[in-house]
């Protein structure tokens, strides 16, 4: 069963052939990662865990809102 964002988004990439992608939406940065900063990306690739990146601005809100 597909509960997560990331889990979801994983299922969604299997089912469109995808290996990898990079998201950049803030809005679906956001969703992922619960991160309510206005800057981010989440790379998401088979068989590793989610990769967040933001800018040093953001370095205390990211570790207290992104979870891994």
């Amino acid at each position: 069963m597909n509960n997560t964002p990331i889990e979801r988004l994983r299922a969604r990439m299997a089912n469109a052939g995808l290996s990898a992608v990079l998201v950049s939406d803030i809005g679906n940065v956001q969703w992922l990662t619960g991160f309510t900063g206005s800057f981010g990306f989440v790379v998401a690739a088979e068989n590793v865990e989610p990769v967040f990146i933001t800018d040093s601005r953001y370095t205390i809100q990211a570790q207290e809102q992104v979870q891994g």
